[in-house]
């Protein structure tokens, strides 16, 4: 029992037999015992007829006696002790009531005393019709145990007659009853008896003298029915009836469907994966196609500009050249020098264009040397002494066209600035790969410019228009008369490899 109960339970008796020994009744919270350290409880899980005990007495020879609303009942101490260390020991417990020559089936309480031993020995408890006296020596106990018996089985309203079993169900939640009788041939009337559906119950059910128990609702699954008579002298069945009872789930609620269902969902997922995965890779490869080509078209568009058309501008610029020295003093060698000097640009716009869209020329090694040239070839054109510091570990990174001619369309555009408006008489190019970064500084040593002045023309919006769309950013630094530094810079990503 649970020693709690105590707590909020009404005393009815006392009954001190040492300083390690003392036993309290209750009216509801069934017997307790202190031992002189801590409270034992003993309630129908121990076997105790009823739990609205009235009070408690000791007989002299062994046994407590108490009067209860379902008679007088009585219980061997040594018993009771051994069950209080040992929760598997068993208790029998004797309850006498009006079969036995009780006035009435209840003992009253209320008041002090509930219950008297007397001088002689006889025990005497107040009843609703009377006083009962007991002659403790005179009460002999049965000592057959009642045997008990199946009568039948029901399911679902269905009879089944063999209380041997097994009993099967129709698929889905079962009603289950189940009929029994105890034989007792000194007082049938006072056996009771408890009951479990083993697999569904983890305890025993105290069914009082009811000779049925009913389980509603019961999931599909293999159980056991148990159930034991209890005489009125507290023995118990030696062997407990069973029969054995097997629900049929429905084919939704087998374990097989569960398992199919499951591989059915793996096989699902995995095709799904597998489709996914084969629909990636097929986009990938016409991706990488369609890459190909359009790499293989530019490198052949590359080829032929280079190879005719540059070719052939070459020689127009030769040849304007040799015709202008030969019409010296002409009218036609102003015009002779003029068209030599277009070609020559127009060669060069060429091999801008050219490097552009090679797909031989997509990496930071060939922005980098590239912008280094051009920036020697450009200033030395203009007449601008150069000093450069590039790094020599770049490193082996492809990048895509048009990140990579943003950056230098920039670049040239800072250096076109220069010449035209700073009238520097220096220029100084860094290039530096540091932290993931790409950074290109571009300092002349000119006369500078206001920033707010300088907002509204289109050279400062389109380097930093420029370098947006090419992922990166453009930071301008300048005063009048302190010169000019244009920043240019790229984010990278982390997996290069230096390349020196």
């Amino acid at each position: 029992g649970n020693p709690e109960t105590l707590r909020h339970s009404w005393i009815s008796g006392i009954l001190p037999i040492s300083a390690k020994e003392t036993w309290v009744s209750t009216l509801g919270g069934g017997l307790h015992l202190w031992d002189g350290a801590e409270w034992f409880s003993f309630d129908a899980e121990d076997g105790l007829p009823d739990p609205r005990l009235t009070c408690v007495l000791d007989d002299g020879r062994g046994y407590v006696w108490f009067g209860s609303l379902a008679g007088i009942i009585r219980a061997e101490r040594k018993q009771l002790l051994a069950r209080a260390k040992d929760p598997t020991a068993r208790v029998q417990w004797l309850r006498l009531d009006h079969t036995d020559g009780l006035p009435s089936r209840e003992c009253i309480g209320g008041y002090q005393p509930a219950g008297w031993r007397a001088r002689d020995g006889m025990l005497w408890f107040p009843t609703g019709s009377g006083i009962a006296r007991v002659r403790p020596g005179f009460v002999s106990m049965n000592k057959v145990a009642p045997p008990v018996y199946l009568q039948s089985v029901r399911a679902n309203g269905v009879l089944h007659t063999r209380a041997d079993g097994p009993v099967t169900t129709e698929p889905g939640r079962a009603r289950l009853e189940f009929r029994f009788v105890g034989l007792s041939y000194s007082a049938p009337e006072k056996i009771t008896y408890r009951a479990r559906l083993a697999g569904l119950d983890e305890t025993w059910r105290e069914l009082g003298t009811q000779r049925v128990a009913a389980f509603e609702a019961v999931p599909p699954g293999e159980y056991t029915f148990e159930v034991m008579a209890v005489s009125g002298d507290g023995l118990r069945s030696l062997d407990a009836a069973r029969v054995s009872v097997l629900i049929e789930p429905h084919f939704w609620e087998t374990a097989w469907f569960y398992l199919s269902v499951g591989a059915l969902v793996l096989v699902i997922a995995a095709g799904t994966g597998w489709a996914a995965a084969r629909m990636r890779m097929k986009r990938r490869i016409q991706d990488l196609k369609i890459r190909n080509a359009r790499e293989g078209e530019r490198s052949r568009i590359a080829r032929d500009l280079h190879d005719d058309l540059g070719a052939s501008l070459t020689e127009i610029s030769i040849l304007a050249a040799l015709a202008a020295e030969d019409a010296e003093k002409s009218p036609l060698q102003p015009s002779l020098d003029q068209l030599s000097v277009k070609a020559k640009h127009v060669v060069g716009s060429l091999d801008e264009i050219v490097w552009a869209v090679n797909p031989r020329e997509d990496t930071l090694r060939s922005l980098v040397d590239y912008i280094a040239a051009f920036a020697r070839e450009f200033l030395d054109i203009a007449r601008l002494p150069l000093r450069t510091e590039v790094t020599r570990e770049v490193p082996e990174l492809p990048m895509a066209t048009t990140r990579r001619h943003g950056v230098f369309l920039a670049a040239r555009e800072a250096l076109n600035n220069i010449v035209k408006h700073s009238g520097a008489t220096e220029v100084r190019l860094d290039i530096s790969v540091a932290d993931d970064l790409l950074e290109i500084r571009i300092t002349d040593d000119g006369c500078g410019f206001e920033p707010d002045y300088a907002a509204g023309g289109n050279g400062l919006g389109n380097l930093k228009l420029r370098m947006q769309e090419a992922g990166g950013d453009c930071r301008i630094e300048t005063f009048r008369q302190q010169g000019t530094t244009v920043f240019l810079t790229l984010p990278l990503p982390a997996t290069a490899k230096p390349l020196s």
